[in-house]
């Protein structure tokens, strides 16, 4: 089984995410969105996911900053050898975000470029 966790400050990917997840978890796909205003609680009740998680990925804007637990995330995802992409919206640059990723360029470019057409179609 695949596990993806997805953080955002953009509800609008919240949204099309979770309808492209009804639509792959057939697949053997689980998929949890983390509320970028999470509580310190609802980041550990998320913990146990995310550490059996195969890759996080997030769309942050305004950068790291936008997401009060993005340090812990990142410590733990480190401590668990999870691969990381801490992405900013579109036509933003953090450094960092660019700092935090694990991912090679290959990967990261392909995300972005997905991410970049928007839709469920897309998205599945």
């Amino acid at each position: 089984m695949v596990k993806i966790v997805f953080v955002s400050t953009v509800d609008s990917d919240d949204l099309v995410f979770e309808e492209a997840y009804d639509e792959i978890k057939k697949y053997g796909i689980e998929f949890k969105i983390l509320d970028n205003k999470c509580t310190e609680q609802e980041f550990k009740e998320y913990s146990e996911f995310i550490k059996n998680s195969n890759i996080v990925f997030t769309k942050l804007m305004g950068g790291k900053s936008a997401f009060n637990q993005f340090d812990e995330l990142k410590e733990l995802l480190d401590k668990n050898n999870i691969p990381f992409l801490p992405l900013p919206t579109l036509n933003e640059i953090h450094p960092d975000l660019e700092e935090a990723t694990t991912v090679n360029n290959e990967i990261k470019l392909k995300v972005i470029k997905y991410l970049g057409y928007e839709g469920v179609e897309n998205y599945k």
